[in-house]
């Protein structure tokens, strides 16, 4: 069974999958960026996840962050941060 996380550890696993880089994390938090790997460390630790990918499906099934991003962010070639052309990039035919 999962250990309950600190609050601290709680935010630093909702930021994580929000997508938030660590240095951001860490100054959002007021906290070392040694501190934010401490507290993902435990985290991860208690819940017996080893990936950030994992760590992102448990704040999904936890309702730490929603499981659907922005309005088009699988759509837009920018949300994806691919060329917005990429399209003639790969069909140069097609204008």
């Amino acid at each position: 069974m999962a250990r309950t996380l600190t609050p601290q550890e709680s935010a630093v696993v909702q930021m994580i999958a929000e997508g938030h880089q660590n240095k951001e994390m860490a100054a959002a938090l007021g906290i070392s960026d040694k501190t934010l790997e401490h507290h993902r460390h435990h985290a991860m630790q208690k819940l017996g996840l080893h990936d950030v990918a994992s760590l992102t499906r448990y704040a999904i099934r936890q309702r730490m962050v929603p499981a659907e991003g922005p309005p088009g962010a699988l759509t837009e070639g920018r949300s994806l941060g691919l060329n917005p052309n990429f399209n003639l990039i790969l069909n140069p035919g097609v204008i």
